[in-house]
């Protein structure tokens, strides 16, 4: 195994285990592609990579992979997935999307940056980072973007069946395209989705809806913009958070309805034209400092 330095490690992480590995798909490692390194490892050894250019990686195993510090973080193309792993520490890379299913034990994802990759299906339930069935995830510091498409504009964050911890992080829903001849635009969508009994808990982050895409002289209309946070049948908790819907059609041509957008980032945004919506507003954030959001949405 070869050493990395002990500047290095510094950068990397205050504490690093004794089997630790190195990745670099064009310089003397011990490993060219994450994925090699995964296979040949056995459970709780630590990787890290090199800046330079990696496909996706699908991990199964204990494990902690470190992006090494430099000017630009190690780049993962494609959809890399963390499945049934008992634990996993990600930190300091830059991926295009990341699934984290069925994770019992803790999972971290830390100074990461996802930028979106397009949607696997045209169905609903994809996100940039997506979270199934898992218990324990916790990400810092972390910005996240969803994917803009002609049929599925993905949420930044889609989170199913799972408790996951927020803090100091950004999510930015993908944004409608310019629709096509005869149609209207596409509408943004949400920065942040919660499903299936989900519980979120947030702190110094910012969630904020895509923006919906403009009217054309071939269009009919424009697309809505999407809302900062979704939920459905679950459990949302904010502190000194910003939750901003995306903007609307430019021409104004569409207007939200409440069935459009059940969450409270919709009537955050469409306060200031509506005084009726203020009692309501004033119920959001009763049940927000009582941390018990989840019972209204």
């Amino acid at each position: 195994m070869r050493g990395i330095g002990l500047a290095a490690l510094l950068l990397i992480a205050p504490s690093l285990c004794a089997g630790t590995w190195t990745v670099d798909d064009d310089g003397p490692a011990d490993f060219n592609s994450i994925q090699q390194a995964i296979d040949a490892l056995p459970g709780g050894e630590t990787i890290v990579v090199h800046p330079g250019k990696y496909a996706a990686f699908s991990l199964d195993k204990r494990m902690q992979i470190f992006g090494l510090a430099g000017p630009a973080k190690p780049r993962v193309h494609g959809r890399s997935v963390v499945q049934a792993a008992s634990s996993f520490t990600i930190v300091g890379l830059q991926l295009d999307a990341l699934d984290v299913q069925a994770v019992p034990q803790r999972g971290r994802i830390e100074d990461c940056y996802l930028t979106s990759t397009p949607a696997i299906s045209s169905f609903a339930g994809e996100g940039t980072l997506r979270v199934t069935g898992s218990p324990q995830v916790i990400v810092t510091r972390t910005d996240v973007k969803g994917f803009d498409d002609d049929l599925n504009d993905t949420p930044a964050l889609r989170v199913e069946g799972s408790t996951v911890a927020v803090v100091a992080c950004s999510f930015l829903g993908g944004s409608g395209t310019v629709p096509p001849k005869a149609s209207c635009g596409e509408w943004g969508a949400s920065g942040a989705e919660l499903v299936g009994g989900s519980r979120v808990v947030a702190t110094d982050s910012t969630f904020q809806g895509g923006d919906g895409a403009p009217a054309t002289t071939f269009s009919q209309c424009g697309g809505n913009g999407g809302t900062g946070i979704s939920t459905s049948g679950s459990t949302l908790e904010l502190r000194t958070c910003t939750v901003i819907a995306g903007k609307p059609d430019l021409d104004g041509t569409m207007e939200r309805t409440p069935e459009s957008a059940r969450t409270y980032s919709l009537f955050l945004a469409r306060l200031a034209q509506d005084e009726d919506l203020l009692p309501f507003l004033e119920q959001v954030l009763d049940l927000l400092a009582a941390g018990r959001l989840g019972h209204l949405v």
